[in-house]
This record gives structure tokens, sequence and C-alpha cells, in this order.
């Protein structure tokens, strides 16, 4: 893990906390609204974001981005799958095609960063192509989906994308600090 800064592994680390908390949430409502199938792919989902969690933390964090990747394309799917298009789950999936540019260095893992930031988009066109019913055809009713699923998706894209947008300002920042000091070293060593 030497090669990896401590920026990006804190990322994950955050990151596959806060994607665990919703996903448990998401698997109360599949619970809820009685969709067992789906309740049981959330578990598993959660299990791996813990597991990504655990390996970012201790481990290789190139497999725990890559399983944290995937885990997040397929969970959104799935349960997009499961919902339908009146509860807007696949949404989500724009917070996972700009992921890819904060988990990998393009300079370093310009492959990962393509194939990540492509990988919601097929995902999304897949639901479109198929209705929604890419996994299952079994979906909830659409007015359930509407007034249920809905403001829970929307509050967990947001959630998501501001955490995104969070971070990509802290970065911003830091960065502009470092170049401010190098600046005023570099002033006061010419005077």
């Amino acid at each position: 893990m030497s090669g990896f800064s401590q920026t990006r592994v804190k990322l994950v680390f955050s990151l596959s906390i806060l994607t665990t908390v919703i996903t448990i949430i998401w698997f109360f409502i599949a619970k809820a609204i009685d969709m067992p199938e789906l309740s049981n792919y959330l578990g598993i989902t959660a299990f791996l974001f813990i597991i990504s969690c655990i390996l970012s933390k201790y481990g290789n964090l190139t497999i725990a981005r890559v399983l944290y990747l995937i885990a997040l394309n397929l969970s959104v799917s799935l349960t997009a799958s499961f919902i339908g298009k009146g509860g807007s789950v696949e949404f989500v999936l724009m917070f996972a095609i700009g992921l890819p540019f904060l988990f990998f260095s393009f300079r370093k893992e310009k492959i990962y960063v393509g194939l990540f930031a492509v990988l919601p988009g097929i995902f999304w066109i897949l639901l479109h192509i198929t209705d929604f019913k890419l996994f299952t055809d079994t979906q909830m009713d659409r007015e359930v989906a509407i007034h249920t699923v809905y403001p829970v998706s929307v509050i967990s894209t947001i959630v998501l994308v501001t955490f995104q947008l969070v971070y990509f300002s802290y970065l911003n920042a830091r960065y502009y600090s470092k170049i401010h000091t190098k600046k005023d070293e570099a002033i006061e060593a010419s005077n």
C-alpha cells in the first residue's frame, strides 16, 4: 500500500462506510416493502462495501477500489431493476460516473478511470433498453415506487454527490494552499 496517498486511502475508507450505511438503509426499505430477493442482494452488497473498507484501511487499495465500484454499479442497477423506473434509483449512477476520477490517479491508472467511468453509463443504457428489467421481471408497483422509494433515492443521490463535491473542494483547497506556501517560500528565498 506504500504507493498510495493517505488521502486516497481515507477517501475509499470513508466512502465505503458511507455507502455501507446507505445500503443498510436500502436493505431495510426492501424488507419493509416485502422484496426479500432485493434485500438479500443488498445485504451481500453491504458486506462487499465492508470488505472494501477493510481492504482500503489494511490491505490492497486497488482491490478495494475495484470491488467498491463493481459492487456500487451492480447494486444500483439491481435495485433499479427491482424498483422500476418510478423509483429513480438509477440516478445514483451519476455519482458513480464521476467517482473513478477521485478514486484513481489519471496519470498512473487511466485504464481504471476509463473503465469505471463508462461502466455506470453502460448499466444506465441497459436499464433503459430493458425497460428496467435488466436483472429481474419482478418490479414493485409504480405508484408505490414513486411515493415510497423516490424520496429515498433522491436523498441518497444528494448525499453521495455532496460528499463527492465536498471532497473535490477539499482537494482543491489543499493544493491551492500548497501552491500558495511554495510561492511565499520562493518570494522569501529570492529576497
